[in-house]
């Protein structure tokens, strides 16, 4: 297995810990995320993070 800078695994870690997503998937979204324009990266991070403070979960689930 190649070795990456822990800051990359770490990254890697984080897409294969969601569903559906295994270690190649996630290692294909990293860098696909380090390939993105640094502004479009930011826009991505961003967008998470808005979307994680805004909205809300239907009680009824």
């Amino acid at each position: 297995m190649a070795a990456f800078p822990v800051t990359f695994e770490t990254l890697i870690d984080r897409f294969a810990s969601l569903p559906g997503i295994g270690r190649k998937s996630a290692q294909r979204l990293a860098f696909h995320i380090l390939g993105l324009p640094e502004g479009e990266a930011e826009a991505f991070a961003e967008a998470i993070y808005e979307a994680r403070r805004s909205v809300a979960r239907c009680a009824r689930t």
